[in-house]
This record gives C-alpha cells, structure tokens and sequence, in this order.
C-alpha cells in the first residue's frame, strides 16, 4: 500500500483557499456573462423596435414620395394636354390668317418659266383670256389684278416643276370668277401652254386638301369596284 505524507496544514489552507477564490471568480465571470448577455438582449430589442420605427417611416415616405410623383405627372399631363390644345388652336388661328390673306389670290401652275417675257402681268391676262377662263375685256381683268409673280423658291429642293405664278385680285368677286370658270374646265391651254388654276391656299391646307382629294379617289375606287 502507498503511503502519502500528510500536507503540510499551512500548504493545505492556502490550496483550499486557492480553489474557494477561483470558484468565486468563476462564480463572478458567470454572473457578469449572464448580465453581459442580457445587455446584449436588450441592445438587441432596442435595435429592433428603432427598425421598426424606421421601416414604418420609411414605408410613409415611400407612399408619401408615390402620391407626390403621381400628383406631378398628372399636374405635368394636364399642363401638356393644355399647351397640345393652345398649340393647335394658335395654328388655325395662324391658318386662318394665312388663308385670309391670300382670299384674293389663285395659282396658275405648270407654266413653263421664261415663256411669260418681260410683262407676267400681261402674259397672265392673254393666258386667260386665250385658255377660256376669262370671256370678259381684258383690260377690265388687268385692271383688277393687283399683283402678279412666279413663286420666289421652288416648293422643295431639286423640284424640277416650274414654279407657280401667284395671281393676287382687287376683288374677291373677280378671283371667285376666274376660278369658277376654271373649275368647270377639262383642260386649259393656250398658245401651246397648258396649265392649271387653283385657289391659292396655306401649306396646311393644300396638304389637307390632298389628303382629302386622296381619300375620295380610294373612296370612288371600292365604289367602282363594288359596282
């Protein structure tokens, strides 16, 4: 059998007290983890009620920044809607000026250019007369035309048609004439000269005029065709 001396009682206290403080010391670090866990825990909750705060202020913000947009589209739809509409009233307004202006005024068209010489007045007033448009004295049609000129530029670049000659009357009741007679016409020529007379009319409305001329051929076309 072993034999083991007995300690010496001074060396066995200071072990035994040795072990008491280190179960203290356990025993401390134990409670301190406990609190340092629960600070956690509660740090953790703070946290997520201020989450919560701020997803609920920010889910306000959105609505409020949706509603805000959503009331500037429209605010900006509504001013668009309006400038559309004033826009296209001030352009028949300006149509309308434009063809007021010209009330007076036909085009003759398809006149080869240099065959008018030096005097266009006078070459208008024969092409006329000669192409059964005008049956009355010629110095009476001369008297009422005020002024006569070819176009200044050709309608589009590299145009090869010659260009218009634009007719402007005293009277309404003289161009209301001219045009009538013209209208009624199949074919005007005169001196070897064949040409056209129409009221002379805005650029917005000739190409509307053109759409409609369109339309009425397509339209007088399925006619036939349903014949």
């Amino acid at each position: 059998m072993l034999y083991v001396a007995p300690e010496d009682p001074p060396k066995a206290m200071d072990r035994i007290r040795q072990k008491v403080e280190y179960n203290e010391e356990v025993k401390q670090g134990f409670v301190v983890s406990q609190n340092n866990q629960k600070g956690i825990q509660d740090v953790c909750e703070a946290l997520a009620v201020k989450m919560d705060i701020l997803t609920q202020r920010t889910q306000i913000w959105e609505i409020q920044v949706t509603q805000l947009i959503n009331e500037t589209v429209e605010k900006h739809t509504k001013d668009i809607d309006v400038l559309k509409i004033t826009g296209k009233q001030n352009t028949e307004r300006l149509e309308a000026l434009e063809n007021n202006a010209r009330r007076n005024n036909i085009k003759i068209m398809n006149v080869p250019e240099g065959v008018e010489g030096d005097n266009i007045k006078m070459f208008v007033v024969g092409l006329l007369s000669q192409g059964g448009v005008w049956e009355g004295p010629e110095d009476f049609l001369s008297q009422d035309i005020q002024r006569v000129h070819r176009d200044p530029f050709r309608r589009s670049p590299g145009a090869t048609k010659p260009r218009r000659i634009l007719v402007n009357f005293l009277t309404y009741a003289m161009k209301g004439k001219i045009l009538s007679t013209a209208l009624k016409t199949v074919t005007l020529s005169a001196n070897g000269v064949s040409f056209e007379v129409r009221s002379d009319v805005s650029r917005m409305t000739s190409n509307r005029q053109w759409e409609l001329g369109k339309r009425l051929d397509e339209i007088r076309k399925l006619g036939a065709v349903r014949k």
